[in-house]
């Protein structure tokens, strides 16, 4: 996050909502989908303290080079993935201002 420009405060935030108890479950169909999307978690853009979108060329980049072999279905998951998970973050700041 800090090298997308998230500052320390905003990356602070995000990190507070965690809680060690926290679990959800995951259906194994999802399960490469979700593993992918914690390995790069980090490539979002922000602006400010704006989550604004995936940086879907440092995605793209980084499944090239690691060889990561992924369906289309499992790209369209990160996206929504991706896409609910910046709402969260957004929805969440805006709340603390």
């Amino acid at each position: 996050m800090r090298e997308m420009g998230a500052s320390d405060d905003v990356i602070q935030q995000h990190l507070s909502r965690f809680k060690p108890d926290d679990t959800f479950e995951v259906l194994e169909e999802n399960w490469p989908t979700v593993e992918w999307f914690l390995e790069v978690a980090n490539m979002l853009i922000w602006v400010g303290d704006y989550c604004a979108r995936l940086d879907v060329m440092s995605i793209k980049t980084d499944a090239e080079l690691s060889e990561r072999e992924f369906s289309a279905e499992q790209y369209s998951k990160l996206k929504i993935m991706f896409a609910e998970y910046c709402s969260a973050i957004n929805s969440k700041l805006a709340k603390r201002k």
